[in-house]
């Protein structure tokens, strides 16, 4: 008994070793295992981060995707917008063109077949016309010599406001009206020293919407005509005349050659806006 007694210690102390020897091992297993599990944990977090970010392209490539797509609609959109804004812009030129037309057709009621132009720009374009400034309070002629045996044609237009027009045959001694561009002559009057005049067609106001034209028959004599045009009873406001005259043995009011774009111009217009698909 007093040995087994003896024995005790060192057994307590062999114990003590073990359990040492054994706490160290559990130690080092746990900073192992905490290692391992810091380093999968590491690794999760960042598989996690991973999967975040591969989530957030995706869904900012999706959003991309969504915004393309928005663009393109508007894109859609903004085209058919502007064929829509084409194609009513086409209407308007179409109409436009329709009403010109129509307003250029004014036809003789006598004999239903002679088209005469009421268009300021349209008689301008026409071979031969020419435009004429009238400054306030003054009056202006133009002279065309006559031939014999040859008529003589005429059309003339006021830009805008009213115009005076007269027509008058003069002497050879007088081919210029003394009362051209004076302010103070009446244009009626055939008294002027050196001009002698037979009133043609009596003095006459006419608007911008009315057609100044008329034409005189050959005779057998040659003829100097004075188109005059007064614009004595304006004292504001200067006015701007476009006329056009044709001399010939065979002339007529026809022959200012705007009969054909006239024509060009009733044809589209009656034709009608131009179709657009859908």
């Amino acid at each position: 008994r007093h040995q087994k007694i003896m024995q005790s210690p060192n057994i307590q102390g062999n114990n003590t070793g073990l359990l040492t020897t054994l706490s160290n091992i559990a130690v080092t297993a746990a900073s192992t295992a905490g290692k391992v599990a810091t380093t999968a944990g590491g690794k999760g977090l960042h598989a996690v981060n991973v999967a975040g970010g591969i989530s957030k392209n995706a869904v900012l490539t999706t959003a991309d995707a969504v915004g393309l797509k928005d663009k393109v609609e508007a894109a859609e959109k903004m085209a058919r917008k502007v064929a829509i804004k084409g194609f009513h812009d086409t209407n308007k030129a179409v109409n436009k063109a329709r009403r010109l037309a129509n307003k250029a057709l004014i036809f003789d009621e006598e004999d239903g077949s002679e088209i005469q132009s009421s268009d300021y720009d349209l008689l301008l374009s026409a071979a031969g016309a020419a435009e004429l400034r009238i400054p306030p309070h003054s009056s202006s002629s133009q002279t065309f010599a006559v031939p014999a045996n040859c008529a003589m044609v005429w059309k003339a237009r006021v830009k805008r406001l009213d115009i005076g027009f007269a027509l008058n045959e003069i002497s050879d001694n007088a081919s210029t009206p003394s009362n051209a561009h004076n302010p103070n002559s009446n244009p009626q009057s055939p008294n002027n020293e050196n001009s002698a005049q037979m009133i043609i067609q009596v003095m006459q106001r006419y608007t911008s919407e009315a057609q100044i034209q008329g034409s005189l028959p050959p005779t057998d004599r040659a003829r100097n005509v004075n188109l005059l045009f007064d614009n004595s009873h304006s004292h504001l406001h200067g006015k701007t005349v476009v006329f056009w005259v044709a001399v010939g043995e065979k002339v007529s009011l026809a022959d200012d050659q705007v009969g054909a774009a006239r024509s060009k111009e009733v044809a589209a217009a009656n034709e009608g806006p131009p179709l657009f698909p859908n």
